[in-house]
């Protein structure tokens, strides 16, 4: 069984790499800053764009500082899913996790990644598991070959089905923006937030 050797890797403070339901993402503990240092690290990347989380159903409120009727409408329609909503971030989250206030969040569709983030019971890190600028890795396999080199980083055995990444989705009170188009079309976006307000 895979979920107890991810789990024991997440409580050592590795890094996991798991399947979404499109590509494999960068799971670790999103609370620890030797973690997130390390995953900065291991992508290259830029530590002021912001790190994105992976969320239970039961927990993604506590991350953020308010959840309006729309945050939550567009969560009970796309979530678990390929959705990302940012929103404004809950006081005390590490900084790396945080852009201009707000922190990018989903609750993952059904997936490898799902399980763990349900299992773990908080927060882990949602950033695509590839170097920084190059596409995300779709099998356990390309993820080896891309970071076999890390002895911090645990993977886990399967591939995501690929497609679209998940679509970035922007709420300032009850006006939505799209930041990054992606697997939810915006005009599936538009339909749902015009027939709920």
């Amino acid at each position: 069984m895979w979920l107890e050797p991810a789990l024991h890797a997440l409580r050592q403070g590795r890094i996991v790499a798991v399947a979404t339901e499109s590509y494999f993402a960068l799971a670790g503990d999103a609370t620890s800053p030797r973690v997130l240092d390390a995953l900065i690290e291991m992508k290259g990347r830029d530590a002021a764009k912001g790190i994105g989380l992976l969320a239970s159903s039961a927990q993604w409120k506590q991350l953020v500082a308010h959840v309006s009727p729309t945050a939550e409408r567009l969560a009970g329609h796309f979530w678990p899913g390929p959705l990302t909503l940012v929103l404004a971030a809950a006081p005390g989250l590490d900084a790396r996790l945080v852009v201009e206030g707000c922190v990018a969040l989903r609750v993952p569709g059904a997936s490898d990644a799902l399980e763990l983030v349900q299992a773990w019971g908080g927060p882990l890190t949602a950033t695509s598991a590839n170097l920084a600028g190059e596409r995300p890795c779709r099998t356990s396999a390309e993820v080896a070959s891309t970071f076999g080199h890390h002895l911090g980083l645990h993977v886990v055995e399967g591939e995501g089905a690929g497609g679209q990444v998940s679509t970035l989705l922007r709420l300032h009170g009850e006006h939505a923006q799209v930041l990054r188009a992606g697997a939810v079309p915006e005009r599936v976006l538009t339909r749902f937030l015009t027939s709920h307000i």
